[in-house]
């Protein structure tokens, strides 16, 4: 409902923006957590293999609909 609002209030190419910049601050985030000798290999597994792919995909589609 939040992304809904802002798109309406905004428009739907800054609400895009808004969420692409989010996604890019947690793929900046997981870059970090793999850096960080206090994690765990089995996170830092599940960040390779899943979340990041997951993340970068979701920052493509985003691009897309931005276009």
């Amino acid at each position: 409902q939040a992304v809904e609002g802002a798109a309406k209030m905004f428009g739907d190419s800054s609400a895009l923006a808004a969420l692409e910049q989010g996604e890019e601050h947690g793929v900046s985030e997981y870059h970090e957590a793999l850096e960080e000798e206090g994690v765990m290999e089995e996170i830092k597994d599940e960040i390779r293999q899943t979340l990041l792919p997951r993340l970068t995909g979701h920052i493509a589609t985003l691009k897309r609909f931005r276009a």
